[in-house]
């Protein structure tokens, strides 16, 4: 009886330890793929940032080429419009 018991108290402790150490484990491999994730999405947040800096440079390029045009027609139909008075001025004098 008295070996049983002790038996059972080894297995008790053994039982203890390893699951001391299999949470010990655990905590290391966490701790890793937290790391890991971190950093993941450290280099994710960089690479987003970069496209939106990338999209914004080439809206502002683009609304700068459409103000530039906008500013070439309105000047032609102003021309225009003090051509053809000219002309009309000119004719009926």
């Amino acid at each position: 009886m008295n070996s049983l018991l002790t038996l059972a108290k080894d297995l008790e402790q053994k039982s203890k330890a390893q699951q001391q150490n299999t949470g010990e484990m655990l905590k290391a491999a966490f701790s890793e793929h937290e790391k890991s994730v971190k950093a993941e999405l450290n280099e994710s947040a960089k690479r987003i940032s970069a496209a939106i800096l990338d999209h914004d440079r080439k809206l502002s390029s683009a609304m700068s080429q459409r103000t530039k045009g906008m500013v070439r027609m309105v000047s032609q139909t102003w021309l225009t419009i003090v051509l053809v008075s000219a002309l009309l001025i000119a004719s009926s004098a």
